[in-house]
């Protein structure tokens, strides 16, 4: 039996030996713990970001870092253009923005700012889990 090979998602940063660039998510003691594909790990500064404020972040920012938490499957970090089409095509119409969505109202993603705690770099992450 042959096996298939998985493909990256469309955009997906893809290592060396050619599979995405998967960072990590963990929950412990104090909390959410998030570390990028180099191991780096990040600091969330803020949480719900409305979709106005997403929007300034990957106009203003075209280096930021952004990945997407699926439930289970880790954070998959994309890069350039891709970083534009993942929020146009994806997660945009499933964003839960607070300015906009009853509280109540229980949406696929929600938009996280973390900063690197060795360079101060930003990520955007969008949290589905």
């Amino acid at each position: 039996m042959r096996r298939r090979r998985s493909t990256p998602p469309r955009g997906a940063a893809v290592s060396r030996g050619g599979g995405p660039r998967k960072g990590r998510y963990l929950w412990a003691a104090g909390g959410a713990r998030l570390f990028d594909p180099t191991g780096q790990e990040h600091t969330r500064e803020f949480t719900k970001l409305t979709t106005s404020e997403v929007e300034e972040c990957l106009a203003e920012l075209p280096a930021m870092q952004v990945g997407v938490i699926e439930c289970g499957a880790g954070v998959t970090f994309f890069e350039g253009r891709a970083r534009l089409e993942v929020w146009r095509d994806r997660i945009r119409a499933q964003l839960h923005d607070p300015k906009r969505d009853a509280p109540d109202v229980e949406w696929g993603y929600v938009a996280e700012l973390w900063r690197d705690d060795t360079s101060g770099r930003q990520a955007l992450i969008f949290n589905g889990e």
